[in-house]
């Protein structure tokens, strides 16, 4: 068949290589990439000039890019994280449709942020589907390929990442081979009266710490919030300064525990390990990656020698830190 591609990322970038095995590629389109892909429009172009494709990089689906599609007559289109629904003029274009890789056994886990809110969710695995789109509807149809894959306990949001994109490629190939075989696994009618739910967009600034949260909900937020993402965050006050400290990395030391404290206070700096172990809401978390927005990643224990300190900004210190610029006003 003949294949346009549609979407942005990484995971849209290796399905093409791979799909172009079997069909041609005759158009590839991209938008601006998002800061956590790893592939950018160059990467795109350049894949369209290796496969002799058009290429085409749009923020809509404008009158220019719909002309685009009816000259180049692909029989179908695959799309992957393009930056909205997509409509019937755009769908129509295409005698077998659009199908769109989602991560989500739809209709559960419509939306956006999939992989993140996973984690936070404490999923065991999670299903990616690749399915037929429906013009102006969000991520329903006819499903034409599922598979899943295990979330590890240790799994942070960068591996997800890798895994949906190393499972993606084949599912498309599949994908297409049933569309062509008109063999559809759940119509859409069977995913609209499973009912299911979506998910919205996490923002950056969803990844400041509460220190009175579990030690597990704690790690579930840096490792949903980790890279290729904006990474959670903290703060430590030094000096009458307040600086934002990344958390990449962490674990989970005990999940409740006897000792007497307020949240966000450092236990210990475990020198060979590197650790810091800080105080929650309930149990110990270990920190083990950070990074000060403007120095290197490094271990908190190489940065940090005291137990008299806390993570956070509590009420307390901020009427301090704002006393003290009132006095020197």
């Amino acid at each position: 068949m003949k294949v346009l591609a549609i979407g942005r990322s990484e995971y849209l970038l290796n399905a093409i290589e791979r799909v172009a095995n079997q069909h041609e590629v005759v158009a590839i389109v991209t938008g601006p990439a998002t800061a956590e892909s790893l592939a950018k429009e160059a990467d795109f172009s350049r894949m369209a000039q290796r496969l002799g494709s058009v290429f085409h990089c749009a923020s809509t689906i404008d009158d220019a890019l719909l002309e685009l599609c009816r000259s180049v007559g692909a029989d179908v289109a695959i799309s992957v994280n393009w930056m909205s629904v997509i409509g019937a003029p755009f769908i129509e274009l295409f005698p077998h449709g659009v199908l769109n890789a989602h991560c989500g056994d739809l209709p559960d886990y419509r939306g956006n942020a999939i992989l993140n809110w996973a984690i936070l969710r404490a999923e065991k695995s999670i299903v990616v589907s690749v399915h037929k789109m429906v013009a102006g509807e969000l991520d329903v149809g006819d499903i034409y390929a599922q598979c899943q894959f295990e979330i590890a306990p240790e799994d942070d949001v960068g591996d997800l990442v890798k895994k949906f994109g190393g499972v993606t490629p084949d599912l498309f190939t599949e994908a297409l081979s049933n569309l062509a075989e008109d063999r559809c696994i759940r119509t859409l009618q069977e995913v609209k009266a499973r009912g299911g739910f979506r998910c919205y967009p996490r923002l950056p600034i969803d990844g400041c710490v509460n220190w009175h949260a579990s030690a597990i909900d704690i790690d579930r937020l840096i490792k949903a919030s980790a890279r290729p993402y904006p990474g959670a965050y903290t703060c430590v006050v030094e000096d009458g300064r307040v600086r934002k400290l990344k958390l990449w990395k962490s674990r989970v030391i005990v999940e409740s525990t006897l000792d007497v404290g307020v949240p966000g206070h450092v236990l210990r700096n475990d020198r060979s390990s590197g650790e810091t172990h800080v105080l929650t809401g309930k149990g110990v978390i270990a920190l083990q990656e950070v990074q000060y927005e403007d120095a290197a990643p490094a271990r908190p224990a190489d940065l940090f020698r005291s137990i008299r300190m806390r993570f956070g900004l509590s009420e307390a210190v901020l009427i301090d830190l704002l006393s003290s610029i009132g006095h020197r006003n």
